[in-house]
């Protein structure tokens, strides 16, 4: 019995990585109603597959946006764990409020 669980668990085909990026790739949606889903979906793809994570990062750490010090501070903590995702970030925003204090 349990030789044929395993026959029927190797038999499954695997995608080639390539694809899986391109499915990753496109999950990302930049249209302001579909931008927090995205970054869910694209945030749980990088949790699913370590093969999975280099392109889900590139994609969520393409555009960062700081809203805040606190924000700021937690992208450098982030920074600071994980060197190689700052090598990602293509557009890095800073946007504060001057009616926010504590704003950038």
């Amino acid at each position: 019995m349990a030789d044929a669980l395993t026959s029927q668990v190797e038999a499954k085909p695997r995608l080639p990585i390539e694809v899986c990026e391109r499915v990753i790739e496109a999950v990302y949606n930049d249209y302001y109603y579909f931008v927090s889903t995205s970054l869910a979906t694209l945030s749980s793809c990088a949790l699913v597959c370590r093969a999975w994570r280099p392109c889900a990062r590139r994609v969520l750490f393409d555009y960062v946006l700081l809203r805040d010090k606190d924000a700021l501070y937690r992208f450098a903590e982030i920074l600071d764990t994980s060197p190689e995702l700052g090598s990602y970030v293509r557009t890095l925003a800073l946007r504060g409020y001057l009616h926010v204090p504590y704003s950038l």
